[in-house]
């Protein structure tokens, strides 16, 4: 799978993770189907013993599929989580370093303000003493 490779290590293992979860679940879908399609058509009369295990099959590969679909779904929420805090982190980060800029160009200019009046105090505390 080339497009894996220009992923971090961290979405790789969640994509691979996740291909196979989702691959197990098409599989226990499919054994469930083909289960109930057998447990409609045997009698139950004639082959109580198959008839219960077919319908067992199915329902106990329906409950893993379901956890399957529940843990998957968990997964995905813990992962974009953590990515969704990641972003925060780095908005905050970029935020802060923004202020602190912001912050440098008022005293810049509080600084060039401050300047021109203390020239201007300058020259009329010489003239005062002339």
């Amino acid at each position: 799978m080339p497009f894996l490779r220009k992923l971090k290590k961290r979405d790789q293992q969640f994509l691979i993770r996740q291909g196979s979860r989702r691959l197990q679940l098409h599989i226990l879908l499919g054994l469930a189907g083909i289960s109930m399609l057998f447990g409609i058509w045997l009698p139950a009369k004639a082959f109580p013993a198959c008839w219960a295990a077919a319908w067992f099959i199915a329902i106990l590969t329906l409950c893993w599929a379901v956890l399957l679909a529940c843990v998957d779904f968990i997964s995905i929420k813990l992962f974009y989580l953590g990515e969704e805090r990641q972003d925060r982190i780095d908005q905050i980060q970029k935020d802060y370093e923004l202020r602190a800029i912001l912050r440098k160009e008022l005293e810049k200019q509080a600084l060039d303000e401050s300047e021109p009046d203390q020239n201007k105090n300058d020259q009329n505390q010489d003239s005062d003493q002339k």
